[in-house]
């Protein structure tokens, strides 16, 4: 599992919370104590994306896409103020 944040993670945070094992029907149990740390619930939807050749990661998914990504892109798009500080609004 890889948790996402903005802090990096307190050093008691990280590491094995637990061990499963595959059943028959391709299901696994998550470990109660990793799942209360992330606060994840019963019935929330997960991600689940390919690391390599021998992980993968679960990630919860947003309830609303558009909150989740609200204000995240700044660093890419540049800020209002900073477009509207060139003439016509673009960057030489």
């Amino acid at each position: 599992m890889v948790i996402q944040r903005k802090d990096p993670p307190h050093e008691d945070e990280v590491g094995v919370v637990g061990e499963t094992t595959i059943t028959g029907k391709n299901q696994v149990s998550l470990p109660a104590r990793g799942l209360r740390r992330l606060g994840w619930d019963k019935g929330d939807r997960l991600i689940v994306r390919m690391l390599g050749d021998d992980m993968m990661a679960l990630t919860r998914r947003p309830e609303n896409w558009a909150d989740a990504f609200s204000g995240k892109m700044g660093h890419v798009f540049g800020t209002h103020r900073g477009y509207h500080a060139f003439p016509g609004g673009r960057a030489p």
